[in-house]
C-alpha cells in the first residue's frame, strides 16, 4: 500500500503503473479524489511542500482500504470467472 501523496504525485503513480502511461487530466484526477473523499475512503491534510506552497495531502483511510479490498474481490471473480 502506498503512503500519503499529494495530486501530482499520484497522478505520476499512475502513469507509472499503467502499461501504456496512462495521463490523468487534473479536472479527472481532482473530481475521483473529491469523490473518494465524500465517500470516506481518504482523507486529507494540507500541509507546505518543499516550494513553501501549500498542497494537499491524500491518505486512504480505513473504509478506503476495505473498499479496495472489496474492488479488488470483484475484480479476481470476474476475472476468474472468464477462465472457464
Amino acid at each position: 500500500m502506498l503512503g500519503p501523496l499529494d495530486g501530482a504525485a499520484i497522478a505520476r503513480r499512475i502513469r507509472e503503473a499503467s502499461a501504456r502511461g496512462i495521463e490523468v487530466e487534473d479536472e479527472s484526477l481532482y473530481a475521483a479524489l473529491d469523490h473518494m473523499l465524500v465517500k470516506g475512503w481518504l482523507t486529507t491534510e494540507g500541509v507546505m511542500s518543499e516550494n513553501n506552497r501549500k498542497v494537499q495531502i491524500y491518505r486512504v483511510s480505513g473504509d478506503g482500504v476495505t473498499q479496495l479490498k472489496r474492488e479488488d474481490l470483484r475484480s479476481w471473480s470476474a476475472r476468474s470467472k472468464k477462465r472457464f
